[in-house]
């Protein structure tokens, strides 16, 4: 994804995968998704209904995503789904109905107009998120590797734009698996080559 999209569940709930990661889109959950987010539709149990606001590229382009929420931005790339209450329901469905009238009216916002409006929803983001609870779960060994890479990204990416300087920060790989050879006699088994190299 190279746009930036919010959303609001109104009906649900639908299965998704955020950025390789399976999270259950419940009614009244508002999903950001930044800039380099993977995401793909797994299914749904009954009917589901979205609201969307997007942003281009080319618009997002023109933001410093990073600069503006620096202190949940890490949060909102863990953690993209978050439950909201009646109220904040209420605004957000408000807000995005305006945003659709604007954008089709008369008058459409320009390129400039839209950047200002992107850094206003994602400074409003950042208020949901310093005020409402996430949901976080149990993480498993593939999630916080995942999550100790994101942020070493973010820390130096202006420094280190090559793999091998992530490699020693997050420690040994784990070991390669390997196919084991039993031999004629029972209970011996040798190792072969790994499986890749």
């Amino acid at each position: 994804l190279k746009a930036c999209i919010f959303a609001l569940c109104l009906e649900g709930p639908i299965t998704v995968s955020i950025t390789l990661l399976e999270t259950e889109i419940r009614q009244g959950d508002f999903i950001t998704l930044l800039p380099g987010t993977i995401i793909q539709f797994n299914g749904q149990r009954e009917k589901a209904r979205l609201a969307f606001v997007g942003f281009s590229a080319y618009c997002v382009a023109g933001v410093n995503i990073v600069r503006v929420v620096p202190a949940t931005f890490t949060a909102l790339l863990e953690y993209p789904v978050l439950h909201l209450n009646e109220p904040a329901i209420s605004y957000v469905k408000d807000y995005f109905a305006l945003l659709a009238r604007i954008s089709t009216g008369p008058c459409p916002p320009d390129t400039r107009l839209a950047q200002k409006i992107l850094e206003g929803i994602l400074h409003i983001v950042d208020k949901l998120y310093g005020t409402r609870p996430r949901q976080e779960q149990a993480p498993g060994r593939n999630v916080e590797i995942y999550r100790r890479l994101i942020r070493l990204v973010i820390e130096n990416y202006t420094r280190e734009r090559q793999v091998r300087g992530y490699v020693g920060p997050l420690g040994p790989p784990p070991p390669p698996p390997t196919q084991a050879t039993r031999y004629p006699s029972p209970g011996r088994f040798r190792l072969s080559s790994p499986l890749w190299r």
